[in-house]
């Protein structure tokens, strides 16, 4: 087992609480394909909209390359920096979550409607959660909150909180508007993390078979791809027949789906599935592992 200790791992984690999962906890780790019009085969570039078949709506599938989502990531990474001192136990959050939504250019926050954010720390490691609130709503002291009784920290939620941040972001309709949206459910769910908190910065989406690129190099195992050959992993259902990042819009429903990889403790590579209704951006989220291969890296 490779040891890994990041020098500044000040990614941050919010607990976003999905439709399917009421009360998910901020360490959470880790459907299958939606019922529908066929997709085509073949290359798809962005917002290209597959031929409707006979007598059906047609839908739009759309394909998105990871370099894209990975320049998205990085510029959400700059604007949530969170410094490593700071009070044990919940606390107000020093960084305002709304700056995540920064560089999220088709989303936007709903009117009416502000994020805040409390964060756990405990000996360097930190965990956090966001609500939206009513924009005149007090702000409360995580004392004088109700506390979550299934979440493993005991988070505390403000009485005019949201059940899901979620709710209070809207897109501009767009594919890669629900796409965005995926992501960012995400990133809110490392924002306040530290060191053992975080998940979802331990995760690489990747657009092609992830054994494609470069052998790592010895001393230098990588983490976002499998440091083993394919034939030592285990898969546990087909393998993709296409990686890339997917979005297909139908009238009744908006399936957002892609893959990463995590080498944490184990290695492992996971198709997530969010399904969304048009106009709304609260999904059925779904994280399924699809394959495992050998020991990972700790942290």
């Amino acid at each position: 087992m490779r040891a890994f200790r990041p020098s500044s791992l000040v990614t941050i984690l919010i607990v976003v609480l999905a439709a399917s999962e009421p009360g998910a906890t901020a360490l959470a780790q880790g459907r299958g394909p939606v019922p529908g019009p066929a997709v085509i085969a073949g290359p798809l570039p962005e917002h290209r909209a597959s031929p409707p078949a006979a007598g059906a709506p047609a839908p739009q599938q759309a394909a998105f390359p990871a370099a894209k989502i990975r320049v998205l990531r990085e510029a959400a990474a700059k604007v949530v920096q969170s410094p490593l001192e700071g009070p044990e136990g919940w606390a107000k959050c020093a960084i305002d979550p709304q700056k995540l939504l920064e560089p999220f250019k088709p989303l936007r926050l709903r009117s009416g409607l502000v994020l805040r954010a409390y964060q756990f720390k405990e000996e360097g490691n930190g965990n956090g959660v966001v609500w939206a609130m009513p924009a005149d709503a007090e702000f409360p002291e995580p004392k004088d909150c109700p506390t979550l009784e299934n979440h493993l920290l005991k988070a505390p939620k403000p009485f005019e909180a949201l059940d899901d941040v979620m709710e209070a972001i809207e897109g501009d309709g767009t594919p890669w508007s629900y796409l965005a949206a995926s992501l960012l459910r995400r990133e809110f769910s490392d924002f306040g993390a530290i060191w053992h908190g975080t998940n979802w910065a331990l995760h690489f989406v990747h657009d092609e078979d992830p054994w494609m690129a470069d052998p790592p190099k010895p001393d230098e195992p990588p983490l976002d791809r499998p440091t083993t050959k394919a034939a030592e992993w285990t898969w546990l259902g087909d393998a993709p027949k296409d990686w890339r990042p997917q979005v297909k819009v139908e009238k009744d429903r908006v399936t957002v789906t892609f893959y990463t990889y995590c080498g944490l403790e184990q290695q492992r590579l996971y198709r997530h599935t969010d399904t969304y209704r048009p106009g709304k951006l609260r999904a059925k989220v779904e994280e399924k592992v699809i394959a495992e291969g050998g020991p990972g890296y700790m942290r």
